[in-house]
């Protein structure tokens, strides 16, 4: 939350189109904060979605395949057991992936630009069945 609070005083355009979302919906909900309210405010969740692009919460993840594996088009083998690292924040700061990634823009994450990524090179939390159960 930090990390979003910052860039919202760094980018003020972002910080107002915010916060018009949160008084629009709250203004059509007697301005009752509910999870359904929240649920409901898309900008407010490309924000958090670009903080843990920007900042995530792990540089890296682990993890150890239970079979072997080999990529395919490739010779490249990971043999069962063998520790794999994901390098998570130099995947979130990958020009090619995020153009100019030290750039702060909750717009990577609308439903279009996010259909033309891989849903693997998004990871905050990891993925799979050991993935943060608030996803």
């Amino acid at each position: 939350m930090s990390y979003a609070m910052y860039e919202l005083a760094q980018n003020q355009s972002i910080q107002d189109k915010v916060r018009e979302e949160i008084k629009e919906v709250l203004n059509n909900d007697d301005g009752v904060i509910l999870y359904e309210n929240i649920k409901k405010m898309s900008y407010l969740e490309k924000i958090f979605q670009e903080t843990l692009r920007k900042y995530p919460p792990v540089m890296y993840l682990t993890r150890k395949p239970i079979t072997n594996y080999t990529f395919e088009g490739t010779k490249i083998d990971i043999r069962k057991g063998q520790q794999v690292i994901i390098p998570t924040y130099a995947i979130h700061h990958d020009p090619n992936i995020y153009p100019n990634p030290e750039v702060f823009d909750p717009e990577r994450f609308t439903p279009e630009n996010m259909k033309q990524r891989n849903p693997m090179y998004h990871l905050p939390f990891g993925d799979g069945p050991r993935n943060c159960i608030g996803n």
